[in-house]
């Protein structure tokens, strides 16, 4: 057995998904980031409510109509 494949069996669960939680965390935040920074340009633009509230929305529909086409 090769030392590399010996230290993956060794690792705990929790070792072995820390990575992948960590990165969602970091994916995570950063969206929350930047849809702040949007929204508070936004605001600073002089863009009404209603105008911030649909770039909010055409955001997360260009998402998802991008997972659409992709797949």
């Amino acid at each position: 057995m090769s030392p590399p494949q010996q230290l993956i069996e060794t690792r705990s669960l929790a070792g072995r998904i820390s990575p992948i939680l960590i990165a969602a965390a970091c994916l995570l935040g950063a969206n929350g980031l930047s849809m702040t920074l949007i929204s508070v340009r936004a605001r600073a633009e002089g863009l009404p409510d209603t105008s911030i509230g649909l770039l909010g929305s055409l955001c997360f529909a260009g998402r998802i109509f991008g997972v659409v086409i992709t797949h």
